[in-house]
């Protein structure tokens, strides 16, 4: 599998690279904020015509993908995963942004629901599709940096089954968004930490000079690189099997590679004034989502066995 990008893949990285250039930093001077929600992003995105045009969806899997990793980089909160690749994967246009959940529980806060129109559940087998304009929606208080709010109740009529899908489809699209989440997040906060310690002098040297400290970055970087790979081939061959498995290895190797990140900064990764959190936090969150890296993992084998049986 040729996993080098295609001529039209480096023109969408030219094309987006413009508009995201205006969101690599955060407004000075930045707030101790945990979250910090890119809605002049997103629409910008939206207006461009990356989420698609209204009579269809233009990105391929992959192509989208690749956007969704680029748009990860960036600290701000972005709902772009379910509109990239998650209805893409079921074939329909919804209203967006799009909110996604494994259930309908109240007690179970939901990621960008509060910034969403419509909301998508995967219960059971089942889609269900949830019109947001007339539910009582209640924000939450996290450290993660998103957005976190839970359903506390919605009419009845303004949900309904998904017909022509099943929940898996769902499930796969999602866990193909969040690898490429991880990734692009993962990419910016080992970018920053590796330019930190080329600066930060201790013992009246760079304590990037350190050999320990190399080390450890060295092999984040290796984890990232070995994501990237994974990730992309599973974004162009639609494999559920090799989703899981990008799904996994992302979501396992998220805690080491956000403690080296902070350990490195020291306390100056700690303060909400700095850029750091706003990868590291996400990171977090991603890391539980669709059951974390032993769910993947779970499901990755249960496919690759059974087509071997």
């Amino acid at each position: 599998m040729d996993l080098d990008l295609s001529s039209d893949q480096r023109m969408l990285l030219s094309a987006i690279e413009p508009l995201l250039a205006q969101h690599r930093q955060l407004p000075q001077p930045a707030g101790p904020d945990y979250v910090v929600f890119g809605s002049e992003l997103d629409a910008a995105l939206e207006a461009a015509g990356f989420y698609g045009d209204g009579d269809g969806f233009d990105l391929e899997r992959a192509d989208a993908a690749l956007l969704l990793d680029q748009i990860a980089q960036c600290p701000f909160a972005v709902p772009a995963m379910a509109s990239l690749t998650v209805a893409p994967a079921l074939g329909i246009a919804l209203p967006r942004p799009i909110a996604l959940a494994e259930s309908l529980d109240p007690r179970v806060p939901i990621r960008f629901l509060a910034q969403s129109r419509t909301l998508l559940v995967a219960q059971g087998d089942q889609v269900l599709v949830l019109d947001l304009a007339g539910a009582e929606i209640v924000p939450q208080d996290t450290i993660f940096a998103y957005p976190f709010a839970r359903l506390a109740s919605y009419p009845a009529e303004a949900l309904r089954p998904l017909d022509g899908v099943n929940a898996q489809q769902l499930r796969d699209g999602w866990a193909l968004g969040l690898t490429f989440e991880i990734l692009g997040a993962l990419r910016a906060a080992h970018a920053l930490t590796v330019d930190y310690v080329k600066q930060r002098q201790q013992f009246k040297r760079a304590i990037g000079a350190f050999q320990a400290v190399q080390h450890r970055l060295a092999e984040g970087a290796t984890h990232i690189e070995a994501l990237h790979y994974l990730a992309h081939r599973a974004a162009i061959g639609g494999d559920p099997a090799a989703i899981a498995l990008a799904a996994s290895y992302a979501q396992q190797h998220v805690p080491q590679i956000v403690y080296d990140c902070h350990q490195f900064h020291g306390a100056m990764g700690l303060t909400l004034e700095y850029v750091l959190h706003h990868w590291t936090y996400k990171l977090k969150a991603l890391a539980g989502e669709l059951g974390g890296a032993s769910a993947q993992g779970r499901r990755a084998a249960q496919l690759l066995w059974s087509e071997a049986a």
